[in-house]
């Protein structure tokens, strides 16, 4: 192991959407006038009726379930079977003859590119015979070297408040970033280039000033003049592809306004959240769940993720027949959205909806399921990607009650993982980590952390740069992305990449909220998403 890189700080006067793990500030900071400290998380059972176990399944469509042995459901398994876990393969991004799951991806049969060695990283090696010599081929590339800017998440204020996410901390993981990076370096590069990381560390609370994710960009782009982008961009990223053409790569979805401005230098694993939020609806509608049931929406109008999430699902709603019985939509404004909360609850219960999508922050939420307890109303609440509200971390704060029959529907592995094996190449990523590092920390399965994360987002980038040719520039990285085709990613569920789109994942996995473990557990197989 080499020793870490100093951590770059990083200065500006211009105010963040700052981000909470997937959440940004602005949902953190809604400022509704209700205690943090929530309802009592006793393990106890609805008032609408016992906890539902059955497992969900697909009636099938275009968003059925995937094919025996594709993404997660075993050779032979009964429809709507409980999925035994889901099969990966280390990294198999355009693999020879895979068919993609997503709208547009690359033709069958399209030959690898970058491929991994069976340990699950790209090879890297000398620059292929007759390529000629490296030069400084675009910003940040010299013949010898690559600078990638790597931001870090910072949580130690959120943290006091009770809402950081467990071993999450900058020194964790600048040295998961660098035990990745090292593994390619060490590998041979990126065609003979070594990765040469310049680390900034993101504040999600700061508005202005040093760490804030304008001022990221700014040093990043013209200061450091890094090549990419990798890891917790929200903003940072964000600015950087829109502003100045760098290649921003994450785990988190973005808005589709700002991936068509980006010109595809957004990259992402999940999906859009217009696109998490139509694939949501339709799986939905598509299943048992909620096919001729009366569903309400709670969304926020915030302008941008919450809002326009929010649309997405009406919209499918009514393209699938099904429009939504009531819409709840807070006011972003701190005083309002307070004063809206128990009228909104009595309409709801009015309308007699019988399901809540939660398309808004873990805060606006939780604070509604406690109203709705006041006024003794007990709905099903389903969550998704959309606020990070399908992962353990964030719903948790809930009251127990409410949450006993919640279902989400994720596209990552944010879910206990017990009835299900682990996926080869999220394995590879923590048991690499691991030995890698025996005096730190060691990660289970299962365990949160931001590992399989990061080094999704370090693999992404070997396996896009490698390809694009020694004279790598980044408008060849971007073209690279595309054409890589489908395949699997660690800590997500298969995907593609394509021309014109650049968000990874295809697919749906649904889970059930349990009490007893705070935490999510398998709830029926994998299925395709329908958009």
């Amino acid at each position: 192991m080499t020793t870490p890189t100093p951590r770059v700080k990083v200065t500006s006067q211009r105010r963040a959407y700052a981000t909470v793990a997937a959440v940004t500030a602005s949902m953190l900071c809604i400022g509704l006038a209700v205690p943090l400290a929530l309802a009592s998380r006793e393990p106890t059972a609805s008032a609408a009726g016992p906890v539902d176990t059955t497992p969900i399944s697909v009636a099938g469509g275009q968003g059925g379930p995937a094919g025996p042995g594709a993404v997660g459901q075993a050779p032979g398994a009964a429809p709507g079977a409980v999925a035994p876990g889901v099969v990966g393969g280390p990294g198999a991004l355009q693999v020879p003859g895979a068919t993609a799951q997503g709208p547009g991806a690359a033709a069958p049969g399209a030959p690898a590119q970058g491929a991994p060695t069976p340990d699950g990283v790209a090879p890297g090696g000398s620059a292929p015979a007759g390529a000629g010599k490296l030069t400084a081929s675009d910003q940040g590339v010299t013949p010898t070297s690559i600078k990638v800017g790597a931001v870090l998440l910072d949580l130690s204020k959120v943290k006091a408040l009770g809402l950081g996410l467990d071993n999450y901390d900058t020194d964790t993981q600048q040295r998961m970033f660098d035990t990745y990076f090292n593994r390619v370096n060490e590998a041979g590069g990126i065609n003979g280039r070594k990765i040469q990381p310049v680390y900034a560390t993101y504040d999600p609370l700061s508005t202005s000033g040093a760490n804030s994710g304008p001022a990221i960009c700014v040093r990043m782009a013209k200061d450091e003049k890094v090549f990419a982008l990798i890891g917790f961009t929200y903003t940072a990223g964000t600015c950087a592809a829109i502003q100045y053409s760098i290649p921003a790569i994450t785990s988190n979805g973005e808005l589709e306004q700002v991936a068509r401005e980006s010109h595809n230098y957004e990259i992402h694993t999940q999906p859009t959240y217009e696109r998490m939020a139509r694939n949501w609806t339709a799986y939905l509608l598509e299943t048992s769940l909620s096919k001729g049931k009366k569903v309400g929406l709670v969304d926020i109008a915030d302008g941008g993720n919450f809002q326009l999430a929010g649309d997405a699902i009406l919209s499918t709603f009514q393209q699938l027949g099904q429009p939504i019985t009531y819409h709840s939509r807070f006011t972003n404004d701190q005083g309002s959205a307070s004063a809206q909360l128990p009228v909104e609850v009595q309409k709801m219960k009015a309308a007699g909806v019988e399901q809540v999508m939660l398309s808004a922050n873990f805060l606006m939420a939780t604070t509604f399921m406690q109203q709705a307890e006041q006024q003794n109303y007990y709905p099903q609440y389903l969550t998704s990607d959309i606020g990070a509200l399908a992962s353990n971390g964030l719903i948790r704060s809930g009251p127990a009650k409410s949450l006993s029959n919640l279902i989400g529907v994720t596209s990552a592995f944010t879910i206990s993982p017990e009835g299900r094996t682990e996926q080869a190449d999220s394995k590879d990523c923590r048991l690499f980590y691991n030995k890698t590092n025996p005096s730190q920390k060691q990660f289970a399965f299962g365990e949160e952390g931001p590992f399989n994360n990061i080094c999704a987002e370090v693999e992404l980038f070997t396996r896009a740069a490698i390809p694009a040719g020694t004279n790598l520039t980044r408008a060849g990285l971007v073209a690279s992305v595309q054409r890589l085709g489908a395949g699997s990613l660690p800590n997500s569920l298969p995907g593609s990449f394509a021309a014109g789109k650049t968000n990874f994942s295809d697919n749906l996995l649904p889970a059930r909220w349990n009490n007893p473990c705070t935490c999510y557990k398998l709830a029926g197989p994998v299925a395709r998403a329908r958009f």
